[in-house]
């Protein structure tokens, strides 16, 4: 039988022994603003009583541990799947829409300024385009610091909607400069905006400069069939609680899609893109604990769960209640639950939530609508079955 363990002295004393070596005050420091270690402690006359067993304790320290020596050793934190994005390859239908845009966006009156003003009538050759980008953005000084999101060489300039940017199209035609700016900064706010246009009027990608190019070469600018874009959960949290944005041609088909985003997936978490679903009692569960989270300790919390749940899903032990309690919270929020009840201090007062009252009011609304829908499609058949009968008697 495990000796008990009814205080955080104890506790670190028998993690000590098991590590053989004194714990790391940082980590022991996390550890109990975590709550493990007043987890530890046993609710009975044995440590198997405890929430948290000692090996658990033991687990989650070395879990700590091993992201420190990493952060250390690398000068950055652990690798995680950042903001990223995957461009779909093109369809032969998207790519002859693209050239037969190029075409058509070649004869528009603003490109063909463009071309007659900054570059004397002609097309500039690809490489000689590059250059030309790239010696500008160096030249550049008005915008050196401004960064617009998710912009890369575009950093320079543009406007905030296509309809300003149309207005400065049109003011650089009747020969705008910008005042006070170099000559590079004018001619790529020209550019740029123009790009603006192009891509508002004809729903191309913004990716690369590839607009840019096709003003400067007539190269038509990649398509694509759409794209998956990343953003990654809060720090700590599991990946898989982040968010993929898709943008696809609705030309594509849903098994074509089904592939293509089970391959993104698991490029980001280099594992199976099999993941199981949350079942209503674990989401259940996992949303009374959050509301219950209010520095009760885990006795109180299981009280109250047991007496809305007499139908067979109560707990006898708290130990085996605040397990699935924080299992169910991990699986929803991909992060660990911090129970407030292990503070000792006197905890602040939640935040304020609705009352059932307003939930049942939803709800009353919710029906209130289905039956005036279900009452507007009823008319709508007899009153297309009236119009047939007078049909048949005429």
């Amino acid at each position: 039988m495990t000796r008990r363990l009814d205080s955080p002295e104890a506790v670190h004393r028998e993690l000590a022994r098991l590590l053989g070596s004194e714990p790391d005050p940082a980590i022991w420091q996390q550890l109990i603003r975590d709550g493990y270690v007043e987890d530890a402690q046993s609710l009975g006359s044995t440590a198997e009583d405890a929430i948290v067993t000692i090996d658990d304790l033991l687990h989650r320290y070395r879990e700590f541990r091993d992201l420190v020596k990493t952060v250390t050793s690398n000068g950055a934190p652990p690798r995680r799947a950042g903001s990223t994005g995957l461009r779909l390859p093109a369809t032969e239908a998207i790519q002859a829409e693209a050239k037969i845009a190029a075409i058509e966006a070649a004869d528009l009156l603003a490109v063909r300024a463009f071309r007659s003003h900054i570059l004397e009538s002609r097309l500039l050759g690809w490489s000689e385009a590059r250059s030309w980008l790239a010696d500008r953005l160096e030249e550049r000084d008005a915008w050196k610091r401004i960064h617009l999101p998710y912009v890369f060489l575009r950093s320079s300039c543009a406007r905030a909607n296509p309809w300003e940017a149309k207005t400065a199209v049109a003011a650089y035609e009747a020969g705008l400069q910008l005042e006070g700016f170099n000559h590079a900064d004018s001619e790529l706010d020209y550019l740029y905006c123009l790009c603006d246009v192009l891509i508002d009027a004809y729903q191309w990608d913004d990716d690369e400069d590839d607009v840019a190019l096709f003003v400067l070469t007539g190269v038509p600018p990649k398509r694509s069939t759409g794209r998956f874009d990343y953003a990654p959960p809060p720090a700590n949290a599991d990946l898989r609680n982040g968010t993929i944005t898709m943008q696809v041609s609705a030309r594509m088909g849903p098994r074509e899609l089904m592939v293509l985003y089970s391959t993104f997936r698991a490029s980001l978490f280099d594992e199976d893109v099999r993941m199981r679903s949350v079942s209503k009692a674990v989401a259940a569960q996992a949303v009374f604990i959050a509301a219950a989270n209010d520095g009760r300790s885990w006795t109180q919390v299981m009280k109250e769960w047991n007496e809305a749940h007499e139908d067979g899903r109560s707990y006898a032990k708290t130990r085996l209640f605040a397990r699935d309690c924080r299992a169910a919270y991990r699986r929803v929020m991909g992060c660990e639950l911090r129970w407030r009840g292990a503070v000792k201090r006197k905890s602040e007062p939640r935040g304020l939530q609705p009352g059932a009252e307003v939930f049942d009011e939803i709800r009353r609304e919710l029906w209130q609508n289905i039956e005036a829908r279900e009452r507007r499609d009823r008319e709508r058949k007899e009153a297309r079955t009236r119009k047939r009968a007078c049909k048949e008697t005429e």
